[in-house]
């Protein structure tokens, strides 16, 4: 696909933040024949992510409007 001028690099990276959000890291690891603490640094990404969401969800910030 890249010789083809297709970015796939945007897809990849958002199937492995997805696959870690709903499998283990060693899974997802054994699976894709990736290194664990490859894997684990997405997994840790993805976190972060749904950290975040939440906080903002918990803590609205209040309108000056």
């Amino acid at each position: 696909m890249t010789d083809l001028d297709i970015p796939v690099r945007i897809s990849r990276n958002s199937a492995l933040r997805i696959l870690t959000e709903d499998l283990p890291a060693p899974v997802v690891a054994d699976l894709l024949g990736l290194h664990i603490h490859s894997v684990s640094r997405w997994a840790d990404y993805a976190r972060r992510d749904w950290a975040y969401y939440l906080d903002a969800r918990s803590n609205p910030r209040i309108n000056d409007n």
